[in-house]
């Protein structure tokens, strides 16, 4: 055991666990990896450090600055915890749909919060943020667009794969929200294994990736009411819609079945990797991401096994 100086050395390196009890007899293994396991319980903290770091070593965040955000809640508490971390104010422009409990968590890192109005997802937070920001000579950051997202992921989180299977997996499953997870992995596990088939997950009623409606999810952690840029539409070879409900029944099923609690994001991307496991058969390998920790939710129901919404 050694000693931490800083929470940004506790980012990444999280576990890659294999599913036991909740994939079907004679499918593909399934193996989920934790971004739960960073410091906020987000895959964003891995984000957010790249983000900040390279501002910093290109001089484009001084001392004295604000990071400014405008995004969900959730991923704006991983710039909260950072800039605490490494002594910078942070002010995040949210929609006025985020849950208590994550606005609670993001004002206990310090942050200034501006809550807009939630019904465009977060691209009028966008506008108002990038406004604040130059009228301060602040740090705008753009979790959805800009390279530092999906190259962390190239660089840290596909590797961690990849060394954890002895090599890439026969299928990777990511929901989309920033776009990074996707695009970056997607591309570490596809250098390694020409072969493999990426799935990307969407609500089934917002259907973003696949053009058909225009609104934001009600559920946390995917489709923010826009495409993001750093979403590489051409690396994903299917699109996986799995509505509310279903991805609810799942986090369900592995809190039951695993011991495991995830939210409504990972619940739809453990769905997804199981149909897609399904397809597969046996001797296959399927590595899915869980961006979000279950307990965020417990306050707001979704562990309650009498209610069917």
């Amino acid at each position: 055991m050694e000693v931490t100086n800083y929470m940004s050395q506790l980012i990444g390196e999280t576990p890659l666990l294999k599913l036991q009890r909740t994939v079907p007899y004679k499918a593909a293994q399934v193996y989920v990896k934790l971004e739960t396991a960073n410091p906020t319980g987000s895959i964003y903290d891995r984000v957010a450090l790249n983000m900040i770091e390279v501002a910093e070593n290109e001089g484009r965040l001084q001392a004295d600055q604000q990071i400014v955000v405008a995004t969900t809640a959730e991923v704006a508490a991983s710039f909260a915890l950072l800039g605490a971390s490494k002594g910078y104010d942070t002010k995040a422009f949210v929609p006025d749909t985020a849950t208590h409990h994550d606005l609670t968590i993001l004002r206990a890192y310090g942050a200034q919060v501006q809550l807009i109005p939630g019904k465009q997802g977060v691209v009028d937070a966008m506008t108002q943020a990038r406004a604040y920001a130059e009228a301060g000579n602040h740090l705008f950051i753009d979790v959805y667009d800009d390279e530092g997202n999906a190259a962390v992921h190239e660089k840290t989180t596909g590797p961690e794969i990849i060394e954890a299977l002895n090599g890439a997996p026969d299928a990777f499953v990511s929901t989309i929200a920033t776009g990074g997870t996707m695009t970056g992995v997607g591309t570490a596990l596809r250098q390694e294994n020409k072969d493999i088939q990426l799935y990307a997950v969407e609500d089934k009623d917002s259907k973003f990736l696949s053009g058909e409606m225009a609104k934001p999810s009600v559920a946390t952690g995917f489709n923010p009411g826009l495409l993001p840029l750093n979403l590489d539409t051409t690396l994903y070879d299917s699109i996986v819609a799995i509505d509310l409900a279903k991805a609810k029944e799942t986090s369900r099923l592995l809190a039951i079945n695993e011991g495991l609690l995830v939210g409504p994001a990972g619940g739809a991307a453990v769905a997804a990797a199981i149909a897609v496991a399904k397809t597969l058969g046996q001797n296959k390998k399927v590595v899915v991401v869980i961006p979000d920790d279950g307990r965020r939710f417990v306050a707001e129901g979704a562990f309650d096994f009498n209610t069917i919404n």
